[in-house]
């Protein structure tokens, strides 16, 4: 979990990602960088923790609201100056601007892989807008029931990583041979605590195909 800074203590949440028990790398934790009122929420000093949760990793899950500093296991504090970067000067005018424009097309490309250990990684997602990457069971063709999802910018991401279910309540497999990736649009899906709202998952802008296995 990643708190602004308040006088040298953890204050206001900013952001959160689901950790593996042992060793996580690279991990990326989108954060809410301005307030309600508009204004710039980040402060120079930020502050990593971990929290212990059983549940972390279950589809649709997010930290419970009334977690606060106290039942962090670890606390680190780290500098954003970064993002104070002054932004790139306008181009003058007449010449030619070398801004990126936004994608006009989604993809999706992953590969087949053995989903068992409860992650899929998509080799790379190519977003129109930001929105929500959800990985489904397949029912003889179709989408069945949504095993995980992830956060997407909008632009192309690379090596998305999505934390799946891969068992029922009653401990059985809930893997299928042939898994979905479906991209869904939504503009609040890097917002902290967010999670797709169930009732816009079936519109989905692609839909992707892939074995569960490698055998």
């Amino acid at each position: 979990m990643i708190w602004k800074d308040e006088n040298g203590m953890p204050g206001g949440l900013l952001g959160y990602a689901p950790v593996h028990q042992g060793m996580n790398t690279n991990m990326v934790v989108d954060l809410k960088t301005t307030g309600r009122n508009g204004g710039d929420d980040i402060t120079p000093t930020l502050w990593a923790s971990l929290v212990a949760d059983s549940n972390a990793d279950v589809p649709f899950a997010s930290p419970d609201p009334s977690i606060t500093p106290a039942y962090s296991t670890a606390m680190v504090a780290f500098g954003s100056e970064a993002a104070f970067a002054p932004a790139p000067a306008a181009p003058a005018k007449g010449a030619a601007s070398s801004a990126v424009s936004a994608p006009k097309q989604n993809k999706i490309s992953v590969r087949r892989q053995d989903a068992s250990d409860g992650q899929v990684i998509v080799d790379s997602v190519t977003a129109a807008q930001d929105g929500w990457l959800l990985i489904y069971n397949d029912a003889n063709g179709t989408l069945d029931s949504p095993l995980g999802f992830a956060p997407v910018r909008q632009g192309t991401s690379t090596n998305v990583v999505v934390d799946i279910k891969t068992t029922k309540r009653n401990g059985d497999d809930d893997l299928s041979a042939t898994l979905w990736a479906t991209l869904v649009a939504d503009p609040n899906a890097t917002l902290p605590y967010a999670v797709p709202d169930t009732s816009t998952m079936g519109g989905s802008l692609l839909k992707v195909a892939f074995g569960s296995t490698l055998d």
